[in-house]
C-alpha cells in the first residue's frame, strides 16, 4: 500500500496538490520512510483507518490534529512534506529518527514541534516557522550550521536547541516578544552576546558550555528572568544576582554579586 501511494505521487509525474489527497493517504506517506511503522499504524493488513492508528488524535471530521509517538524506538526518516495540513502538535521525542529537518512545509496550524533526542542532522532554517508556533524542541540531535534567532514568530515561547553542534555567533537582541524559555547550551556557539534587549517575558536562558566571549553588559536584564546559566563560557563582566534568582557563572570570568 505504501509503495503504491508513493508511486502515485511520483514527482516525475507532475506536482501533486496535497489538498487533493485524503488524510489517510497523507499519513501513510508521512510515515513511509519509518522502518518500523507498525508502531504507529499497527500490524494489520491492509493498513487500518487512521482513526484506529496508535498515538494519533483525529477530530470529529477525521482530520489528524496530534501525532504523539515519543520513546517508541522508531527508526528511519519522516517525510515532512506529506504531513497532514491539520496537524497542530507533532511529538516524536526520544526515537532514532534520522535525516534532515526541512521546516519550510510545516502545517500552518502547528503550535508544537517536539523532535528532541533523535539523530536528525544538517542545517535548519527557522525563518520559515509559521506565526502560530508556540514551542519548538530540537535538542539532543546532530544539527549543525548557524542558529538564526532573528525574525521568529511573536508567539514562540519555548525554544530548546541544546546539545547539538550549532556554531557561529547568535543574536539575542530580537527574540520573540512572548519568549519564556531559551536553551542553547552545549553547542559550538561563539562570539559576543548582547543581553541588553531581552523580552520582558523571558524567565530562563541557558547558554553554558559554549565559546561565547568578551565583556558583557548585564545591567539591563528583565525582572522576569529567574534562571540564567552562563557557566563554562569565556564571558566576563559584573552580574548582580537579586534575591530569589538563580544565576550560574562557574568556569567564567564573570563577577557575581548577590543582593
Amino acid at each position: 500500500m505504501f509503495q503504491v501511494l508513493l508511486r502515485s505521487v511520483d514527482p516525475s509525474l507532475g506536482k501533486v496538490d496535497k489538498s487533493s489527497l485524503s488524510q489517510q493517504t497523507l499519513m501513510e506517506l508521512f510515515i513511509e520512510g519509518i522502518d518500523n511503522k507498525e508502531e504507529i499504524c499497527g500490524r494489520k493488513k491492509p493498513v487500518q483507518d487512521i482513526s484506529k492508528w496508535l498515538n494519533l488524535q483525529v477530530d470529529p471530521d477525521g482530520a489528524v490534529t496530534h501525532i504523539i509517538c515519543p520513546y517508541s524506538d522508531l527508526t528511519g526518516v519522516l517525510r515532512f512534506e506529506w504531513m497532514p495540513p491539520t496537524v497542530t502538535d507533532l511529538r516524536m521525542n526520544g526515537n532514532k529518527l534520522t535525516g534532515s529537518l526541512d521546516l519550510t512545509g510545516l502545517p500552518v496550524t502547528m503550535t508544537n514541534l517536539m523532535l528532541a533526542a533523535n539523530f536528525f542532522s544538517g542545517e535548519i532554517s527557522l525563518k520559515y516557522l509559521l506565526q502560530g508556533i508556540v514551542s519548538i524542541n530540537l535538542c539532543r540531535n546532530m544539527l549543525d550550521g548557524s542558529l538564526d534567532l532573528v525574525g521568529l514568530p511573536d508567539l514562540l515561547a519555548h525554544m530548546s536547541f541544546y546539545s547539538n553542534s550549532f556554531s557561529g555567533s547568535v543574536d539575542l537582541t530580537q527574540l520573540p516578544a512572548s519568549l519564556v524559555e531559551l536553551y542553547i547550551q552545549q553547542n559550538d556557539l561563539s562570539g559576543h552576546i548582547d543581553l541588553t534587549m531581552l523580552p520582558d517575558s523571558v524567565e530562563e536562558i541557558s547558554l553554558f558550555n559554549n565559546a561565547f566571549s568578551g565583556e558583557t553588559d548585564f545591567r539591563q536584564l528583565p525582572d522576569s528572568l529567574n534562571v540564567l546559566n552562563l557557566s563554562y563560557t569565556k564571558l566576563s563582566g559584573t552580574l548582580v544576582e537579586p534575591s530569589g534568582k538563580y544565576f550560574f557563572v562557574d568556569g567564567t570570568d564573570i563577577r557575581l554579586e548577590q543582593r
